[in-house]
C-alpha cells in the first residue's frame, strides 16, 4: 500500500464552485490612452475612462468568494468600509489585472461626500439600488422621489427652492452591488496531472484563485 498514489479530482473543484460559488458579472479591463506617460495619471477630464481604466464586455461566472476583510474604519472622506477577499473560479474564466467583478446577488452600504457644485449635476458613483438618507451641512434630510430623482447616478432635484446649497458637499448613503477589482493573482495559472482510472497521466487545468479588493480602496 506504500506506493498507492491518491488522485486530484478536478470535477470535484467544479462541482464545488457551481453549487456554493457566487454569480458575478466579470467586466474586462483596459489602461485609458489618457493616462501621461510622463506622470502615470490619468486625465481627470477624460469622458472615456474611470480614473485611468476603460471597462468593456459583460461576461456572468460563478466563483467562490472566501477570506472577506471588512474592517470598520475611515478610508476617504464618506467611505466606512475597507475589505478584501480571495476569490475562486473555473480555469476557462481569463482573469486580468484591475478587472471588474460585480456581486449581482449582495448588497452592501456605501456612503459618500458628493459636491454640489453650481451649474453641474451632482452624480453618485455607484449606482444605488436603494436610497438610504441624503442630508446637507445644515442638516436637513431629503427625500427621493420627493425632494430629488436619480437617473445613471446623476441627481436631478425637483425644487430648486429645496435643495442643498451651492458650492458645499452633501452626505448621501445607499445600497449598492459590491464591485471588486482583481488586485494580485496568487494562484492564476494552476495545472496537475492526474492518474484516477488512467494507464497514464491526464493534464488538467485546476481552478484558479484571484484576490480583490472593494473597488474604491484601490489605489488609481
Amino acid at each position: 500500500m506504500s506506493g498507492m498514489r491518491v488522485d486530484f479530482k478536478p470535477s470535484n473543484f467544479a462541482t464545488l464552485i457551481e453549487e456554493k460559488g457566487y454569480e458575478l458579472t466579470l467586466y474586462r479591463s483596459i489602461p485609458c490612452p489618457c493616462i501621461s506617460v510622463d506622470t502615470g495619471q490619468p486625465d481627470p477630464n477624460c469622458p472615456n475612462c474611470e480614473r485611468g481604466w476603460q471597462y468593456y464586455g459583460s461576461e456572468v461566472f460563478k466563483g467562490v468568494c472566501s477570506g472577506f476583510s471588512a474592517e470598520k474604519q475611515f478610508a476617504d472622506p464618506g467611505h466606512f468600509l475597507i475589505g478584501s477577499m480571495q476569490m475562486t473560479t473555473h480555469a476557462n474564466v481569463n482573469l486580468g489585472y484591475h478587472d471588474r467583478i460585480v456581486n449581482q446577488n449582495s448588497l452592501i452600504t456605501f456612503s459618500e461626500l458628493i459636491l454640489k457644485e453650481s451649474g453641474f449635476n451632482s452624480k453618485f458613483r455607484y449606482d444605488p439600488v436603494e436610497h438610504l438618507r441624503l442630508i446637507d451641512t445644515n442638516g436637513t434630510a431629503y427625500e427621493v422621489d420627493t425632494d430629488f430623482t436619480v437617473s445613471n447616478r446623476v441627481i436631478t432635484w425637483v425644487d430648486e427652492e429645496n435643495e442643498p446649497p451651492d458650492n458645499a458637499y452633501f452626505s448621501v448613503a445607499y445600497q449598492m452591488h459590491p464591485i471588486w477589482l482583481c488586485t494580485s493573482f496568487p494562484h492564476l495559472v494552476r495545472s496537475t496531472h492526474v492518474k484516477f482510472r488512467h494507464s497514464v497521466d491526464t493534464h488538467y487545468a485546476m481552478p484558479i484563485q484571484v484576490l480583490c479588493k472593494l473597488e474604491w480602496l484601490v489605489e488609481t
